[in-house]
């Protein structure tokens, strides 16, 4: 039927002509929990309603292929739709489905969570050709999708963020959807009734053990220090912070330093951007951020933007190798930043 992106969901959902089987998959289990729940609840009302919704996991599938017809085809007691909600959707999915052949499009939802898939998946080109399925992946969240999230929960708490609070929360969020609400919820709740986020309450409340070292990450990327680019890279990596989260902080950083090339384009020294740049930047980061201005201009800042958005793209059709594209994309950033240093 239809591949429907994460951001074109809530209109989805608004114009309430739901599709007879859904297949929300991801690397992201905190969005794909999310965007289920949310599919569930428009279908039945609630998570928990034993008549109107019938939740099991994929292992309950392989004990009893049937389970999944007898449940699709199946109507609720007091006469409306049901939603049939399946975890962890594998092989044994994959073989029910199939054997089901397709949900009837006024019966009840069929709606299915799984992990990551590669485009060569049988389970996600089977329901991608399926004329009454639709597919929702689900990617790690874009600085976009981040700074929406941020807006919703302060518009709903009454709370206005200050450009600067916006970006240090920013570099917090986003390995998890869960984890990026869960942080988000917890400075909410120490700014209830202040009327306003700023600054000090973010570096009061957040925390996360891997934020400096993702800062001097970036650093070493756009300052062409190849060695410590090597370094940081495997040790993040192996903290579980994934490759596409890497990617797409180095392209918030790239953000940071085309603010100050554009303050340089207007008349102002490069250390002068760099001291008074909004929002702030660390004391002890300020000298490593003015080399950076001195090495990129407006024009290879946007060059070094595309390159990330390609390898974050990329990720998302190979999932498997996601880290070595990660990897591999910032060390050749690194790699131009210390060509061109040396030229300097």
């Amino acid at each position: 039927m239809a591949v429907l992106k994460t951001a074109d969901f809530d209109r989805h959902l608004e114009r309430g002509r739901l599709a007879a089987t859904y297949l929300v998959y991801g690397s992201d289990p905190g969005k794909v929990g999310e965007i289920a729940q949310s599919l569930v609840r428009r279908v039945a009302g609630s998570l928990d309603d034993p008549f109107a919704v019938a939740r099991f996991q994929d292992d309950a599938i392989a004990e009893d292929p049937h389970r999944l017809a007898d449940e699709v085809f199946s109507r609720p007691m007091l006469g409306a739709r049901k939603a049939v909600w399946v975890g962890n959707a594998g092989s044994a999915f994959l073989r029910a489905y199939e054997a089901m052949a397709e949900a009837p499009a006024d019966g009840n939802v069929l709606i299915a969570e799984a992990g990551a898939l590669p485009k060569s998946a049988r389970l996600r080109s089977l329901l991608e050709k399926s004329r009454s399925a639709m597919v929702i992946p689900c990617y790690e969240d874009s600085v976009e999708d981040l700074e929406r999230l941020i807006d919703e929960a302060g518009e709903e708490a009454g709370l206005a963020i200050t450009p600067d609070a916006r970006n240090a929360l920013l570099g917090y969020l986003g390995e998890n959807r869960a984890l990026s609400r869960a942080e988000i919820d917890k400075l909410v709740l120490y700014c209830h009734g202040s009327g306003a986020i700023a600054l000090a309450d973010v570096e009061a409340v957040c925390s996360g053990g891997a934020t400096g070292e993702i800062s001097d990450l970036a650093d070493a990327v756009f300052g062409g220090d190849l060695t410590n680019v090597d370094t940081l890279v495997d040790r993040l990596l192996k903290s579980d912070v994934s490759g596409s989260r890497l990617l797409s902080l180095a392209s918030l950083h790239v953000r940071v330093l085309e603010r100050l090339a554009l303050e340089v384009a207007s008349g102002a020294s490069p250390a002068q951007a760099v001291r008074t740049a909004r929002p702030p930047i660390f004391f002890s980061r300020q000298d490593s951020v003015l080399r950076q201005v001195r090495i990129w201009d407006g024009d290879t800042l946007s060059s070094a933007a595309r390159s990330l958005a390609s390898a974050i793209e990329q990720t998302r059709m190979f999932a498997v190798l996601e880290d070595q594209i990660a990897h591999r994309a910032l060390l050749s950033l690194a790699r131009w930043a210390a060509g061109s240093r040396f030229k300097n």
